[in-house]
């Protein structure tokens, strides 16, 4: 097979070689100079052996996530990495795991990504929880006690989705192909519902159908709202049972 060096043009993509990651009898592996990985078989244009499929589907799968990580004019040192890897996967013997060169890359773009998915996801939190409070300062600074309440459980509802959301940022389910803004998307969601919940948890109040020692106390609505935004399934589990114990009282009178 040709011996490659920095300048030659590959034989079967007519690429000009950058770099020579490695080469033997058998195969190579190239940087070229538009910055892309390229491999070669002996003969050339042979196809790719059956047991080394896995390595250049692994290359493709952790190149793509590379692009989808990093910014153009910053994946210099990955590229070199993944091509590294790449030819570590041709000389692993048979009987070995092909894989195995790919696997810390893969932890690496995989903890990349996480870091800037639950940034953009705590960026939507933010973007949300802050609006949330304007009311809040708007009802103090005008001494309305109506909307003081009202803004004080909207607010303990946002607060308490943010408390909820710090608490279990280790949980968060994390999708490698999604963009940076559904992650955006989905913190201020939640967020948003957190909101919700502290709006309704109001009313509730205001009914006296549960913490009546809240009720026209800005600090108890805002305690309320805190709870409601902290746990999702509050709000909902609330409704449900009043909404059975309204069925129940109708069905007792009409017995």
């Amino acid at each position: 097979m040709q011996q490659y060096k920095s300048g030659d043009r590959l034989v079967t993509t007519g690429q000009i070689v950058d770099r020579v990651i490695g080469q033997d009898s058998h195969a190579c592996v190239v940087v070229t100079d538009d910055h892309q990985i390229r491999y070669e078989f002996y003969p050339p244009g042979s196809e790719t052996p059956v047991d080394l499929l896995p390595s250049i589907e692994a290359l493709t799968r952790l190149s793509s996530l590379a692009r989808h990580v990093s910014k153009p004019g910053h994946r210099d040192g990955i590229r070199s990495d993944l091509a590294e890897a790449l030819w570590a996967s041709f000389e692993t013997p048979k009987s070995k795991d092909v894989l195995a060169a790919f696997t810390d890359i893969g932890h690496r773009l995989d903890a990349i990504w996480r870091r800037q998915a639950t940034a953009a996801y705590f960026g939507g939190v933010f973007l949300v929880l802050l609006p949330s409070l304007v009311p809040l300062i708007f009802a103090v600074l005008a001494s309305n006690q109506t909307i003081y309440h009202a803004s004080a459980a909207v607010a303990g509802g946002a607060v308490g989705a943010l408390l909820s959301v710090v608490g279990r940022v280790r949980r968060l389910e994390v999708d490698n192909w999604s963009p940076l803004w559904y992650s955006s998307l989905e913190g201020g969601l939640r967020v948003l519902l957190g909101a919700l919940s502290g709006a309704i948890m109001m009313f509730l109040v205001d009914l006296d159908l549960v913490l009546g020692f809240a009720r026209e106390k800005a600090t108890g609505m805002f305690l309320a709202g805190v709870t409601a935004g902290f746990a999702e399934r509050l709000i909902p589990t609330l409704l449900l049972r009043l909404s059975h114990a309204s069925v129940s009282d109708q069905n007792k009178r009409g017995t």
